[in-house]
């Protein structure tokens, strides 16, 4: 169970249509329909493209699909043909990025195999997704726009469960003396540590990023090392 890359976005498409219907028809994030003839493809992937560099630019709360269209050189009614608002291009936006990440991260292998050494693996899974979001265009806008636009950021809490879920699981893996609640607790500390110095290393210049996400590591280690190299921990 691979911390940061066996949780797929779909959850997060998954968790956006259930929230979406308990809202209203204005927050609708799920794809209309997918496309499946070449043109249909190229049009819907450049579409998606264009957003990436929009929102890189101008941020989510001035994007709009009339901006989309124009910048992309389609018409409005080919955006939305695949796509309800501007939500919805921003959470299939995500999905794709985030294929695009867990392929990176993946390599590192799995925090759950005990024959491999948690530290590396841990400092693996950091850097490989740093590094994917840095040279992923409009990255940084959109994982911006989950956290920050109130319809994504219920999705983005539902997702980052899911994570947390994978990550406590991992811990008893390794540690099976290791108390079901101060995995737990561990587990959310790890989670929520990591979403918020990384948000902060994104909007930061290389030097102090580099510095941002040392500190993390340093940070994680200690907390992993105390979990992880006692066995004799007791469960509470």
């Amino acid at each position: 169970m691979e911390v940061y890359a066996s949780i797929r976005m779909a959850h997060r498409v998954r968790a956006i249509q259930t929230k979406a219907h308990q809202q209203d028809d204005s927050t609708e994030l799920s794809v209309r329909c997918r496309p499946t003839q070449r043109r249909s493809l190229d049009t819907f992937q450049l579409v998606l493209d264009t957003a990436a560099l929009l929102l890189e630019r101008h941020g989510f709360s001035a994007f709009t699909t009339n901006l989309l269209a124009d910048e992309a050189g389609v018409s409005v009614r080919a955006v939305y043909r695949y796509f309800p608002n501007k939500h919805a291009v921003v959470a299939e936006l995500a999905q794709q990025m985030n294929r695009t990440w867990r392929d990176a991260v993946e390599q590192a292998g799995d925090f759950a195999d005990t024959s491999l050494e948690w530290s590396v693996l841990w400092d693996g899974y950091i850097e490989r997704y740093v590094a994917a979001v840095r040279a992923t265009p409009g990255a940084r806008a959109v994982l911006s726009a989950m956290r920050d636009d109130p319809a994504l950021r219920a999705v983005d809490d539902i997702a980052n469960r899911h994570y947390i879920d994978g990550i406590h699981a991992a811990l008893r893996v390794r540690n099976p003396n290791l108390g079901d609640d101060e995995a737990q607790a561990a587990a959310v500390v790890l989670m929520r540590s990591t979403i918020a110095v990384l948000d902060a290393a994104f909007e930061a210049d290389d030097a102090t990023a580099r510095r941002l996400v040392d500190d993390l590591l340093v940070m994680h280690h200690a907390l992993l090392a105390r979990l992880l190299e006692s066995k004799a921990s007791t469960r509470r």
